[in-house]
């Protein structure tokens, strides 16, 4: 999946709009002026029965935005997104959600549950972030590894750390660097950020965003403020997370 996450989401808060993105890739250019969103019925998205709960409320739309933000004229991708139309007037724009992860889906999340978030006061289907396991990664239980049950909270782990799970997870490194060669760059928290400017310039909304950010979210709000501080109006940002932790371990 590309992360960026993800799962971004344009969400309904009361008398707001929402709506999630994914992403395929396509080669296309981008004219920066014209509104390129254009939202229709979801048609027969592959999901399971209980995720169905508000598709029939939900339209879709695709936005085009480069692969890469250094190279605009290169490969496109298309932001696939779902929105469900604020019902409460006045209408007072576009509130942008990211739900954490990164790389959960939007899409599951605005069609099983956004009807509870509508009422309130406020990855899966991007470009599959997949590592081709390599026959030693195979052959062991991956990143999958529990530690015994007799080890006790206070013990010294460096013993089962260095053993297979060490192996195992740079296997497993080795083969996403090799099966995402060409799109694993541009799956990043500044990437997505990037994103969401794209979004809200399609959106002709007055051009700042509204944002609510949960978790790894809350990070990826942080970023975009740092990034674009003139172009966002507000933004809840919420459980989140230390972002020098976070920092220090990319």
């Amino acid at each position: 999946m590309r992360l960026k996450p993800a799962c971004f989401i344009i969400f309904l808060l009361s008398n707001f709009t929402q709506a999630f993105w994914l992403t395929q890739v396509k080669k296309r250019l981008i004219n920066s002026t014209t509104p390129q969103l254009e939202w229709a019925p979801c048609g027969n998205l592959e999901l399971m029965e209980c995720e169905k709960t508000y598709l029939n409320i939900s339209e879709c739309g695709k936005l085009p935005v480069p692969l890469d933000y250094q190279d605009k004229c290169g490969e496109q991708i298309d932001l696939a997104l779902i929105t469900i139309k604020a019902t409460i007037q006045p209408y007072k724009g576009s509130v942008l959600l990211n739900l954490g992860g990164p790389g959960l889906s939007g899409i599951q999340f605005v069609t099983t549950i956004g009807k509870t978030y509508q009422d309130e006061s406020g990855t899966g289907r991007t470009i599959p972030f997949k590592c081709q396991k390599s026959e030693s990664t195979k052959s062991r239980r991956g990143i999958n590894y529990p530690l015994p049950h007799d080890i006790l909270p206070q013990q010294d782990l460096w013993g089962e750390i260095k053993g297979g799970m060490w192996d195992d997870y740079g296997n497993f490194a080795s083969d996403c660097e090799t099966s995402m060669r060409k799109h694993g760059p541009h799956m990043g928290t500044v990437t997505a950020a990037r994103d969401i400017l794209s979004i809200v310039d399609d959106l002709q909304e007055g051009g700042q965003l509204k944002y609510w950010g949960i978790s790894y979210g809350a990070i990826l709000g942080q970023y975009f403020a740092a990034m674009f501080p003139d172009r966002f109006d507000r933004m809840l940002l919420d459980s989140i997370p230390r972002l020098d932790d976070y920092l220090s371990g990319t």
